[in-house]
This record gives structure tokens, sequence and C-alpha cells, in this order.
């Protein structure tokens, strides 16, 4: 609260480095989100999340820096 938002983070991320993968938890729903520019390009896990998946998802994406 009073900070930067999640896509606001995105933002100044993709700034610095603008390939770096970006897994996207929300509880809001996924197609409101995914309207946001900063969100484009990015993968999305919905609130609450399957914690025996998240590492999977995570792998997957960090595969996706080689």
């Amino acid at each position: 609260p009073g900070g930067m938002t999640g896509p606001e983070m995105i933002d100044q991320i993709r700034k610095l480095s603008p390939g770096i993968p970006v897994l996207f938890a929300s509880g809001y729903a996924e197609d409101a989100l995914m309207k946001l520019d900063s969100l484009e390009n990015a993968d999305f896990v919905s609130k609450p999340y399957d914690v025996e998946k998240l590492p999977s998802r995570i792998a997957e994406l960090l595969g996706k820096l080689s």
C-alpha cells in the first residue's frame, strides 16, 4: 500500500531487462488484468494458486532465460 503496483513494478524491471520473463500472481480476473500493457507477454497465475504446480511454472519461465 502506498508503493508501486505490480504492473508498475513490471514496467520498471523491463526497462532494465526487456526480455525478462514475468509470472504475475493476482486474485483479480485474468481477462481484466491482461488488458494492461505492462502485463503483455507475462505469464499469469491466479490466486489462490496450486503450490505444487508453482515450482514447475517458475522453472519453465527460468528456462526461457537460456
